[in-house]
Formats: structure tokens, C-alpha cells, sequence
């Protein structure tokens, strides 16, 4: 009948929410249809879907609201209509009365991104075509026998029109009223919608009374008046001519820091109220504990208090009035000037800086949606402007200390509205994220924990008595397993359906992917923190054609161990790990051997029987099994084709099996290409090294790196000094270092190298690719487009440009740079002017590719820090997996 959410609007607006609720003709509302004849002493709200019931019911009710719009008049009753934009939802937004010449309401619209610029620009093409009506998802119409709340507020002022921002859904919400006079904004009117919303106006309406008196030159703040009602009115902020500005600018640090200065106190930490407040939240989530769990919110919330305990209560902090909410969708710049509004969150005893911090973070994950790594480059570009500097050293302000105090108190206040919301919209899980790493970096090493873990305890405790048993698993609990460990289980195929869903499910994996065999499901999972888990769920024990190993029994063995771990019977272990390596042609891997050798001389003797009566060996020490045997294996195929498991029919069919899912593999898992990019001193090679061993390690790719293009070719003058010779000359010669500046020599160099990609790529793709390996290219095409002299050519970088559309594209571009005197410092094979146009020149040439590209990834990054540089890499690749 009725979105739910729109009811508290339609109560607080039309009847201030003191009246009785009737839902004539919809006896399925579960609301009553018409009032008893004892109830006459408050007033009545009757909800209607049509013009059937008006008549009846206007001989009892104080207001009707019709749902569907009416054009009916009523004696004794004043009517209004009001037409309606929806939320994708199906609740109300926007609400503007009937007849409005202009789209006033977009005025209340945060219009930041092109999608909601183009939504405007419809919007008001449609009302200056006189089509206003049309904007419309539905019309409701107010009767009512008395002034409506929304009347009596709005009489406080001289208006001749209004529109209604219905609020964003949550304990703070409120109602926003734009009135105009004659075309002109003039004030907001807050009206609110709950308890919580209404302290929040007051402290609004109170902060601003404050703040009035200060005479602010770099800030500017509304004039505010309380209504009775509790509702605020507020003038408008927004300057004449408004400058775009999303960044952290000097003139948002000029204005934060006069308004730090003014209301400026040094307390010591544990004394404060702003420690209590932090105490207090952390206090309510403690109590939310299996809400927090249900929500996946479990493991920000132990990392906020690990930032708790991490922080010493004794030491001074510096206090200042704050915004609270200062974003950019909360201001406005003006030349010299920042106009800042939604005063609501503001606090008095905020750490300096809290402002800059929410700035940042905020608008980069809202606006942006950045990861953490550019998040951190904005801070430290906004840490680093010169009105910050100054008022950090003129007060010995530890601004990491500050960045502490901020997460601590911004993530345990949002965490806690968070986690009584039914529904989360994707931004909370994207700011979420960005807090967690966050905090993440700022633990010790030794003290955080990662999502990977997490999961990993999760899930061993909740499936202990499940059907599976870990095979391989030596570290002896959940803790002592390395960061980039595999998990082998044996499961029965029904628990392996349940471990994909219930994992894909998870609230900390953001990405998952399921690589299927016949007899085998590898399940990848990508996690919110980056870290990394790859499980292999096995069904059976094959190799090719030839099983090796009955699921059942191993099954059957297994019992919890440590960690809630359940692991089968050592015999069963030893014989699945060493058949495992026997028929791959290898021997007992050292961590293997070390295990096996801690064991008590009573187990390795039951596991050496074992094995002895299995295969009808003699051996006399379990040491004998450790070190491969071609003879021993042929003894093992010879014995196992013999069982009855390995029957012709059987192998055959495993046959057909494994050549499906060797077909089936060259589509579901092929290799990603990555190339990196920069000028000589960049620091490409050093990433290289460390990105080849991340991806070898911790996500298992094969790994191949090519230099500067497939090479099918090779270099020109290989042809004249063969190879070895031609790539000396190369290296003494150093970039840049031809002389050839012939148009047509050029031409043909060129080609000969467009060729090579030309023709390349495709062997590239069949020989690694395809077969799953990670191609990581050290420079690429770019170089022809921006750096042709490097190759001793001299053409235009249009015309080379041109081409690049007939070459593959790699699925993520990394442009390494640093500033000049960093890179000289590195490498003296270029001049300052020539690096400065060289990475100028990349600069453009990714800007414009990314602009044009929607499959391949194009990612300039300053590399100044490694550790960070890697860090967005690998969150760059997760999400091109």
C-alpha cells in the first residue's frame, strides 16, 4: 500500500506524529480501517489507495492522504498534492507541491558525478518544456482539516514556494525543506524525524550560535534559529559563483585551521569527554557482539579495539571545535573562501584534524570509490600543504597520533549505526573497508590479524564435525599456518556445494572464483583486507587415469584436532602425501620430511606397516619412502592398476575426464598480461622482482617475464653481431643513445618491431597464457608512442599511437614514476628535462588510454614508497582477476 519508510515522513510533515493511524479498505495493513466509538480525543490519519473510501471517511478524519493523488475537493478540507521522485527503492525522495514552475527540489541533489550532472540537465529540460509532471514517479494529496506541521513551521517564514528532501534512511534521519521567494533560495528548514535526529538539530543550532560570534575570514557558516517545534532554520551558504574543488585544497586547511585555532584546548587524553565518548561506543559494540559477527563487521570492530589498547590515555592531546561531517558534498568554495554547511555531527572537543582526515577518506571512497593507497597519497598531500605543516609544528602536533584518535572515534561511532541498519548500502561496505586497512597499517605487525585468518578460525570451528579431513596440513593449528598456505581438503560432494556457497557468502570476501575439475574444485578467495586463501576441494584421488587413494577411508579417520582442525589418520596422510609427489616424479618435500621425522617412533612404525602391506614393500624405515625412485613408482602404477578401482572401463572414463578438464582449463583459467612502464630510474625492475615472487607465492601463478615486447624477432643489428654481441652494443650504448633520425630508416625499424608484436602476441598468449602463466612485460608498446627514440626511431607519437589499436591489450598498465631528483639519484642515464618530458609524456598517453579503454586497466603510480607501490598493485590486479 505504502513503502514503510515513507510513513515516519508523511507522520512528522502532515500531523507533527501525534494522531491515530487508519487504513480504510486494506484490512491487510494490520492497521486498523476505522476508529471506535471510544476513540474521539486524538486526531485521525486516514491512508487511502483511491477515491472509494474519501467520502466516509472525511466524516471522521482530521487528514487524509491519498496515495495515488486526488483531484477531488472536500468541504472542510484543505488540500495540496504533491508530486513524488522515488529512491530505486520505491520510497519517496523528493517532494515538491504540484504546480512548482521549477525544479527547485534539485537543489537539494549532490550532483557530483557525470550520471547525476546528466540527471540534472534532464530534469530541467523537462521543466522548462512545461513537462515538470513527468518527472514525477507518483503524486500523493494532503486533506486536511487543521494546519499541518509542514504549514505551521513554514508560516515562521516569508515564502512563496518549497521542495522536500525526505532524508537518507537511519537513526539520524530528518527531513530538509529548500524554501524559495521569488525564483531565490532564501533558507533550509531541518525538520526531524526521531529522538536521535532531533539532538542532533539542537547541537546543530547550538554549534552554530557558537561559532557565530568568532568573525571566521576563511570560513563561512549559516545563521540559525530554532523553531518550537525543534525544527531549525538555516540561511543559505552557497556563494554566487562556486568553485569545483573535490580535493583537500589550502584554502580548506586555511579554514580548518582558523577554526581550530579559535577554539583550541590541551587536555590529557583518558581525562577528556572525547575519550569517554570513544569509551562509551566501544562499550555499545561490545554489547552487539553477535550482531557484529551476523554483519561481518567482527573483525574491524577487534582491530578498532586493538587501536584502543594501542593508544596511552595519559598523554596531552590538542582539542578544538570540529564539523564532524566536513566533506565535499557538505561545501562550497568560493575564491577566497570555503562555505561549509551540515553542522550537525560537530563537536567542541574534537583531535585537530579530525576534518582533514574525514575530508580525505570520505571523499575519496564516495567519490571516487579510491583504495587505501590513494587514500594514503591524499593524506599525506594534504598533511604536507604548508598551512597544516605550520599549525602541526607550531603546536608539536603528532599528526599520526591525531589520525589514531580520528579512526578510533569516527569507525566506533558509524560502526555502531551501522550495525542496527537491516540494509547497508554499498558505500558503507566500501568506507568500511578503507577504515579497516587503515587501522591494519597503523597495528604492529605482530598484533593484527588478517581477514584470511579470520575465515580460517571461522570456519574450522563452525565445520568440526563436518565431512571433510585436511590433508597436507602439518602446522599443527590454524595460527601456525604461513600467510600464503594452501588448503587441501577431501570432502564428500555434497559439503564441497556447501563450502563454495557458504564461502562465496562470506561478509569478508569481496571476490571469489571456482576453478572445477572432474575430480577436484580449487575455490580462490580474494579478501576485503587482500589477503589471499586458495582451497582445493577434492573428491577423489586421481592421477590421469589412475586412482590412487579411496576419499572414503580417509573420511572415515578423520578427527578434530587442534584449532577444531579434523585430519585423518596419520597412515592415510603419509600414504596421500607421498603417493602425491611418487607420481608427480618428485621426492618428499623437506617440510614433509621434518614432520614425519617429529613423529614417536611408535607412529612412523604403524605408518611404515602401512605402507609395507599396501604396496608389499620390505622397506625397514620410514626414511626409505622419502627420496623418489623410478623404480619403486612403476612398482606403485603396476600395483594400482591391478585394483579393482582401475578397471579398463574406469581408466577410460578417468581418461576422458582429464582431457575435458585440460580443455576446460585453458578457458577458465588463463594467465593475466601485465606490463610496467616508466622512465629509466622508475624502479620497474625492483617491483618486478617483488611482484613475480608475490604472485609465485601467495596467489600460486606461474610467472614469465618478457622485456619490452614478445621478442619473436630479434633485435635489428642481432642480425649483423648476432645476439649475445647485439645486446652488449645495447647496454653500452645506454637509452636514447642512436643516432639514427631517418624518417624512413625509422619507418622500416618500426615495422620490423610492429611485427614482432603483431605476430608475438599471439604466440604469447598460447604459450603462456593459455596455459595459466602471469605475463609481466618490463616496458611495452608505450615506449614506441612516447619514447621512440629509445629504439633509435624517430616518428610521430600520433602516428605510432594509431597502431596501438592493432596491438593486444594488457589486461592492467602500471606507469612508475617518482620526481626527478629522486630518479636521478637512482640511475644518471637521462637529464632532469629529458625524465621530467618523458614521464610528462606517459602521463598524457595513460590519461588518454584510460579515458578510451573499458576491458584494460591503466594505473600511474607515483613510486616513491615500495611497500605502498606493491600494495595498490596487488589490489589493482585482485580486481582485474
Amino acid at each position: 500500500m505504502f513503502h514503510s519508510l515513507d510513513l515516519p515522513v508523511f507522520l512528522q510533515l502532515f500531523t507533527s506524529g501525534d494522531v491515530d493511524l487508519f487504513t480504510p479498505g486494506n484490512r491487510e495493513s494490520g492497521l486498523p480501517v476505522a476508529p471506535s466509538q471510544e476513540n474521539t480525543s486524538r486526531r485521525r490519519l486516514a491512508i487511502l489507495r483511491d477515491d472509494a473510501e474519501t467520502s466516509a471517511v472525511s466524516t471522521w478524519a482530521d487528514f487524509i492522504l491519498h496515495l495515488h493523488g486526488s483531484s477531488r475537493s472536500l468541504n472542510g478540507y484543505t488540500a495540496t498534492t504533491f508530486c513524488c521522485v522515488n529512491n530505486p527503492d520505491g520510497s519517496i525522495r523528493w517532494m515538491y507541491p504540484e504546480g512548482t514552475r521549477h525544479p527547485n527540489f534539485l537543489r537539494l541533489y549532490n550532483s557530483g558525478s557525470l550520471k547525476a550532472q546528466a540527471y540534472r540537465a534532464i530534469v530541467r529540460g523537462a521543466f522548462f518544456l512545461g513537462q515538470g509532471k513527468r518527472v514525477a514517479d507518483r503524486r500523493i494529496t494532503i486533506y486536511a482539516r487543521h494546519e499541518t506541521h509542514l504549514e505551521r513551521i513554514l508560516s515562521a517564514l516569508s515564502v512563496d514556494g518549497y521542495s522536500i528532501f525526505t532524508g537518507t534512511v537511519g537513526e539520524n534521519r530528518k527531513c530538509v525543506v529548500e524554501v524559495h521567494r521569488s525564483g531565490r533560495r532564501t533558507h533550509f528548514v531541518k525538520i526531524p524525524l526521531n529522538r536521535n535526529s532531533a539532538q542532533l538539530l539542537e547541537n546543530e543550532n547550538r554549534t552554530l550560535a557558537y561559532l557565530g560570534r568568532a568573525g571566521f575570514r576563511s570560513l563561512q557558516i549559516p545563521q540559525s534559529a530554532c523553531h518550537s517545534s525543534g525544527a531549525i532554520f538555516l540561511s543559505d551558504v552557497k556563494p554566487a559563483r562556486v568553485k569545483r574543488s573535490r580535493r583537500f585544497s589550502s584554502l580548506h586547511a586555511k579554514a580548518l585551521c582558523e577554526l581550530y585555532q579559535r577554539y583550541l584546548t590541551v587536555d590529557q587524553l583518558g581525562e577528556s569527554d572525547f575519550f569517554e565518548r570513544v569509551m562509551q561506543n566501544l562499550y555499545l559494540l561490545r554489547q552487539r557482539s553477535s550482531r557484529l559477527q551476523q554483519r561481518g563487521m567482527q573483525p574491524l570492530f577487534r582491530k578498532l579495539e586493538q587501536l584502543f589498547r594501542s593508544i596511552d590515555p595519559t598523554q596531552r592531546v590538542h582539542l578544538a571545535a570540529s564539523h564532524g561531517d566536513f566533506t565535499p558534498w557538505n561545501t562550497f568554495v568560493s575564491e577566497e573562501r570555503v562555505h561549509a554547511y551540515d553542522w550537525e555531527l560537530s563537536r567542541r572537543d574534537a583531535p585537530l584534524l579530525s576534518d582533514l582526515f574525514h575530508y580525505v577518506i570520505q571523499g575519496e571512497v564516495m567519490q571516487h570509490r579510491s583504495g587505501y593507497g590513494k587514500i594514503r597519497e591524499e593524506l599525506e598531500r594534504a598533511l604536507s600543504l604548508p598551512e597544516v605543516a605550520d599549525l602541526c609544528q607550531k603546536f608539536r602536533i603528532d599528526p599520526m597520533l591525531h589520525y589514531r584518535l580520528y579512526l578510533l572515534s569516527n569507525v566506533s561511532y558509524y560502526l555502531n549505526l551501522y550495525v542496527t541498519q537491516e540494509q547497508l548500502h554499498p558505500q558503507a561496505r566500501w568506507v568500511m573497508d578503507a577504515w579497516e586497512q587503515a587501522i591494519t597499517e597503523l597495528l604492529p605487525a605482530d598484533v593484527a590479524r588478517s581477514r584470511r585468518e579470520e575465515f580460517l578460525e571461522q570456519f574450522f570451528e563452525r565445520y568440526k564435525q563436518a565431512p571433510y579431513a585436511a590433508l597436507k596440513f602439518i602446522h599443527g593449528s590454524v595460527e601456525a599456518m604461513g600467510p600464503f598456505t594452501d588448503l587441501d581438503l577431501v570432502v564428500t560432494p555434497e559439503f564441497r556445494d556447501t563450502v563454495i556457497e557458504d564461502a562465496r557468502r562470506h561478509p569478508s570476501v569481496f571476490k571469489s572464483r571456482v576453478h572445477r575439475k572432474s575430480f577436484m574444485t580449487t575455490l580462490e578467495l580474494y579478501f576485503r583486507d587482500q589477503s589471499y586463501l586458495s582451497i582445493d576441494l577434492l573428491t577423489d584421488f586421481h592421477r590421469k587415469d589412475v586412482a590412487y587413494l579411496d576419499p572414503t577411508r580417509l573420511l572415515r579417520s578423520a578427527t578434530p584436532g587442534r584449532s577444531h582442525v579434523r585430519m585423518p589418520d596419520e597412515r592415510f596422510g603419509f600414504e596421500y602425501t607421498w603417493l602425491f609427489n611418487l607420481l608427480n616424479g618428485s621426492s618428499l618435500p623437506k617440510r614433509y620430511r621434518t614432520y614425519y621425522q617429529s613423529l614417536t617412533a611408535e607412529e612412523r612404525e604403524r605408518i611404515l606397516s602401512h605402507i609395507n602391506s599396501s604396496f608389499g614393500f620390505e622397506a625397514v624405515s620410514l626414511e626409505e619412502f622419502y627420496d623418489y625412485s623410478a623404480y619403486r613408482r612403476q612398482q606403485v602404477v603396476r600395483k594400482l592398476k591391478k585394483s579393482s578401482t582401475n578397471s579398463i572401463v574406469s581408466r577410460w572414463i578417468r581418461s576422458v575426464s582429464y582431457t575435458a578438464d585440460t580443455v576446460r582449463s585453458l578457458f577458465e583459467r588463463r594467465g593475466m598480461m601485465i606490463t610496467l612502464t616508466g622512465v629509466d630510474g622508475a624502479g620497474k625492475s625492483t617491483i618486478i622482482d617483488e611482484l613475480k615472487q608475490l604472485l609465485s607465492e601467495k596467489f600460486r601463478r606461474k610467472v614469465v617475464v618478457l622485456r619490452h615486447r614478445p621478442s619473436l624477432l630479434p633485435i635489428l643489428s642481432a642480425w649483423k653481431h648476432g645476439k649475445h654481441h647485439a645486446e652488449a652494443i645495447a647496454g653500452a650504448r645506454g637509452p636514447r643513445g642512436g643516432s639514427n633520425r631517418g624518417k624512413l630508416s625509422s619507418l622500416a625499424r618500426f615495422l620490423y618491431y610492429y611485427s614482432d608484436y603483431l605476430l608475438g602476441q599471439f604466440v604469447v598468449y598460447a604459450r603462456y597464457q593459455l596455459r595459466g602463466y602471469t605475463v609481466l612485460y618490463d616496458r611495452y608498446y608505450f615506449d614506441f608512442i612516447v619514447d621512440a627514440r629509445r629504439s633509435n626511431i624517430s616518428l610521430s607519437e600520433g602516428f605510432t599511437r594509431s597502431l596501438y589499436r592493432l596491438v593486444r591489450k594488457p589486461d592492467l598498465n602500471i606507469l612508475l614514476y617518482a620526481p626527478v631528483d629522486d630518479i636521478l639519484r637512482r640511475k644518471q642515464e637521462l637529464d632532469a628535462d629529458t625524465i621530467q618530458e618523458l614521464t610528462d609524456g606517459y602521463l598524457r598517453l595513460f590519461d588518454r588510454l584510460s579515458g578510451s579503454s573499458t576491458r584494460s586497466v591503466y594505473l600511474p603510480l607515483e613510486n616513491t614508497d615500495k611497500e605502498r607501490t606493491l600494495r595498490v598493485i596487488e589490489s589493482a590486479i585482485v580486481k582485474a582477476a
